[in-house]
């Protein structure tokens, strides 16, 4: 569905009269549910890249969190018994756990971000640099879909998770929000 087409502007109209008339509460599911709805009419095969980020940044920022959790209980449970070399080896410790799982949704959601929209750029480059070096063989492109706006949701979800990891924000309990 393009941004210019009948059918868009019909969606965001309509969209835009349900979103007044649900109750208040529910309009963040609404507007997620159109979200979702808006990628599927686009093209079904765009819900994996939109659902693979939304669940990995979801699980990562909920293992984060548990992590901060964890690491407050145990400071308050033994803030007598820990000396301060302790509590900061301790605070090392946690912040490498935290890390790692920062560094795998970083790693995965960038790289499908890089995957989809620069796979075919850098085949073309590399098929340019083939030819001018005279070999005849070339590089096929390949056949993957890049949906709108895929920057931004990855960008956003990215900085979703770096709050969470530098301990600005609980992470979000409930999966659809």
């Amino acid at each position: 569905m393009l941004f210019t087409s009948y059918g868009f502007v019909a969606f965001i109209l309509g969209l835009f009269i349900v979103y007044y008339l649900v109750p208040r509460k529910a309009q963040w599911l609404l507007l997620l549910g159109a979200s979702y709805l808006f990628y599927f009419l686009a093209s079904p095969q765009y819900l994996i890249y939109i659902a693979t980020t939304t669940v990995t940044t979801f699980f990562a920022a909920y293992k984060i969190d548990q992590i901060t959790q964890k690491l407050a209980a145990d400071l308050e449970q033994q803030k007598k018994e820990l000396g301060k070399d302790e509590k900061k080896a301790l605070r090392a410790t946690v912040k490498r756990r935290q890390r790692k799982w920062l560094i795998a949704c970083l790693l995965l959601n960038f790289g499908i971000l890089a995957a989809v929209k620069y796979s075919n750029f850098t085949i073309a480059n590399i098929n340019f640099l083939m030819d001018t070096l005279g070999s005849d063989r070339q590089l096929s492109f390949l056949k993957i879909a890049l949906p709108m706006g895929i920057s931004f949701y990855t960008f956003q979800s990215m900085s979703y998770i770096i709050d969470i990891y530098r301990n600005k924000h609980p992470a979000e309990k409930n999966l659809l929000r």
